[in-house]
């Protein structure tokens, strides 16, 4: 299955450089589908990146959405009426985000679809304010599973759940029982790391090196001199796009021979451009889009002629998150707090993914995919 089986999120890791800033003009802001004359009127709010560095995870999830509401306006729309989609450019910044969220506030939107940690810890207060639900399709910050977070649901499973698997496989197939791991300093970084080297450390393995780089890094010759010194067995890459490029490029530079590890963000095609050959061999646990069922693959044909390219992971949970979204309000209507109650109780839904399961901490369960990279192309960890 290498090649085509996944392009996971990217230019996704930069979700986690949002920072706050200016909020995104009206004029960015775009509709799909009409109100449905007399009908009643179904409104979901997108608030996401269309333009600056994350630009490309927005343009991949628009592209799901309404490749989505094509197929909701070929099966009768919503009881009715059609479902309009506002799309609003947040740039990934938390400002803009609260801008754009109150912007749109009188329209009245049964759910949010939005991604990023930073940027759902920003809406959170407001989704539960107004009690409607916030769909997160993209942050995978462990921290989004959380009491706190009540009207949070991640259609996307975070990194928890990765880290748990990486952490069995290095212990209990590769034979590894000592680790170095370098992460970003951001909510990302610092709870995907807790979580794998808790979960390292329970499966009966130690953690050799803690080393953090900064939000933006380029350069962790420092951080990566401090692990080639230790006893570490393995390196484990906790970082975003670009960071995990820049990271394995001066391992190799450094003449650092140990096996590398990773997580979603490192499939991302900005690290090939920035390590080029020595991403190969890097193995890890990632989301995934995988194309090998009749549903997903006339999904990926579809997309690659309405869009030119294959689509990643994000096209494909924002195309599932809006179908299920629609099958909810075909069956309770307008109402938020039934579609929540819907939503938590998903089971069995059979979408491009495969088939997704909501949990009790309000998170999919959609599967995970074991990666390795070889000769540039991604595959499938035997």
């Amino acid at each position: 299955m290498r090649g085509r089986i996944l392009v996971a999120l990217a230019a996704a890791g930069s979700l986690m450089l949002a920072a706050c800033g200016d909020s995104a003009d009206d004029d960015t802001a775009g509709n799909t589908g009409g109100g449905g004359g007399d009908s009643e009127e179904y409104v979901v709010v997108w608030i996401n990146p269309l333009s600056g560095a994350s630009a490309a995870f927005g343009e991949a999830s628009r592209g799901g959405v309404e490749l989505a509401l094509q197929d909701i306006a070929e099966s009768g729309g919503i009881n009715g009426s059609e479902l309009e989609v506002l799309f609003e450019d947040n740039e990934l910044q938390p400002e803009a985000s609260i801008t754009a969220y109150q912007r749109t506030a009188g329209r009245n939107p049964v759910t949010v679809m939005t991604a990023g940690s930073s940027v759902v810890l920003a809406l959170a207060p407001l989704a539960e304010q107004d009690e409607v639900m916030l769909a997160n399709i993209g942050a995978q910050s462990p921290a989004l599973i959380s009491p706190d977070l009540p009207q949070v649901y991640n259609f996307i499973p975070t990194s928890a759940a990765e880290a748990d698997r990486l952490a069995d496989r290095l212990v209990e197939d590769e034979g590894i029982t000592k680790v170095a791991t370098l992460s970003v300093d951001n909510d990302y970084g610092k709870d995907t790391s807790e979580a794998f080297h808790t979960a390292f450390e329970e499966a009966g393995g130690t953690i050799s090196a803690r080393e953090i780089h900064e939000l933006g890094g380029t350069d962790m010759r420092t951080q990566l001199t401090k692990i080639k010194a230790s006893d570490a067995e393995a390196v484990v890459f906790i970082s975003n796009v670009g960071e995990v490029g820049h990271s394995v490029a001066q391992a190799e530079e450094l003449g650092i021979d140990l096996p590398r590890y990773g997580f979603t963000y490192a499939l991302s095609p900005d690290n090939f451009e920035i390590a080029g050959d020595a991403m190969d061999g890097m193995k890890g646990i990632a989301v995934s889009f995988v194309n090998d069922s009749e549903k997903a693959l006339d999904f990926a044909e579809r997309y690659e002629e309405a869009y030119g390219t294959w689509p990643n992971v994000t096209a494909a949970v924002s195309y599932d998150g809006t179908m299920i979204i629609a099958e909810g309000l075909r069956e309770v209507g307008n109402d938020r707090q039934a579609l929540i109650d819907y939503v938590a109780n998903v089971e069995g839904h059979e979408g491009v993914l495969g088939t997704t399961n909501m949990t009790p901490e309000r998170q999919s369960d959609f599967p995970l995919n074991e990666f390795e990279i070889v000769d540039g192309e991604i595959g499938t960890w035997e």
